[in-house]
C-alpha cells in the first residue's frame, strides 16, 4: 500500500495527465452530457507505442473484489448497486485485457475515490515464460541428481533466460521473438540500475558462457558441483521472486 501522502499525489498526477484533458476535449467536442459527474475512470497503458486511451464512467471495465453490507446477499449474475457494496477490495482489468495492458482505474464510492494501478505489459505472455521456466527447473535438478553436466547447463539456462525475458516483458524491454543477446544486454542493464540482485545477472551470465559447450560440444568445459548447487538455489530464487511479481497488483 502506498502512503496517504503518495496516494494522493499519485492520485492528482493521473487526474490531471490523463483524466482532465480527456474531459475538457469531450466536453468542448460536445460528446458529454450536460449534467456530467465523474464517477469512474481508467487508462489503458499499452505497450506497442499506441498513445494511451482514457474510458470515463461506463466505458471503464473493471472486474472488483467486493465486501457486501451484512443485510445485502448476492447471487453470481445479480446486479451490484453501489449502496449494497461496504468495501471494495480489489480492482483490475477484464480478463483478456489484464494479460496485456497496464491500467489505472478509478471508482468513486461513497464520496471517496479508489484507485488501482498496474504498470506491467505483457502479463500473460510472461506468465507462459515462467510456466516452462519451472519445467526447466525441474529438468535441471533431474540432471544434477544423475551428474548429466552438459543438460543440466542447458536446462538451468533456458530456465533463467525464460525467468529474465518474463520480467523484461513485463516491462516492455523485448518482444515474444528475441536474441538470446538481447535478452542477456537488456537483463544486464535492468539489474545494473539497481533492480533486484546481481545474481540473477551472474547466473544468467555464467551459464550463457557455459552453453554453447554444453550444448553444441563446441569445447571442453568444468562446473564444479558447488557452482551448480548455487546456481540452482539462484533458479529457485528467481521463480519466487517472479512468481510474486506476477501476482501482485496495486490499490489504495
Amino acid at each position: 500500500m502506498l502512503e496517504k501522502e503518495a496516494q494522493q499525489r499519485t492520485f492528482s498526477e493521473v487526474m490531471e495527465l490523463f483524466v482532465f484533458p480527456e474531459v475538457t476535449r469531450r466536453k468542448e467536442a460536445g460528446t458529454l452530457p450536460e449534467k456530467f459527474r465523474l464517477n469512474a475512470a481508467q487508462i489503458l497503458f499499452y505497450s506497442d507505442g499506441r498513445r494511451p486511451a482514457v474510458r470515463l464512467n461506463e466505458e471503464t471495465k473493471i472486474i472488483a473484489t467486493v465486501k457486501f453490507k451484512n443485510i445485502f446477499k448476492k447471487q453470481k449474475g445479480e446486479v451490484v448497486f453501489w449502496n449494497e457494496i461496504d468495501k471494495v477490495e480489489n480492482l483490475r482489468l477484464m480478463d483478456e485485457e489484464e494479460k496485456e495492458y497496464g491500467h489505472v482505474s478509478m471508482l468513486r464510492l461513497n464520496g471517496n475515490w479508489l484507485v488501482a494501478f498496474d504498470f506491467r505489459y505483457n502479463k500473460g505472455l510472461a506468465r507462459e515464460h515462467f510456466k516452462v521456466a519451472k519445467e526447466f527447473y525441474r529438468a535441471a535438478k533431474n540432471a544434477h541428481k544423475n551428474k548429466w553436466l552438459a543438460p543440466f547447463v542447458d536446462n538451468l539456462f533456458s530456465c533463467i533466460e525464460l525467468l529474465a525475458k518474463s520480467e523484461l516483458l513485463l516491462l516492455s524491454e523485448v518482444k515474444k521473438k528475441t536474441t538470446h543477446a538481447a535478452i542477456q544486454m537488456k537483463y544486464n542493464r535492468f539489474i545494473n540500475y539497481g533492480n533486484e540482485k546481481s545474481n540473477f545477472k551472474a547466473a544468467l551470465n555464467k551459464l550463457s558462457a557455459l552453453r554453447h559447450s554444453a550444448r553444441y560440444l563446441s569445447s571442453s568445459f568444468s562446473l564444479l558441483d558447488s557452482e551448480a548447487r548455487e546456481h540452482l538455489n539462484t533458479a529457485k530464487e528467481m521463480l519466487d521472486y517472479l512468481k510474486a511479481r506476477l501476482s501482485k497488483s496495486r490499490n489504495f
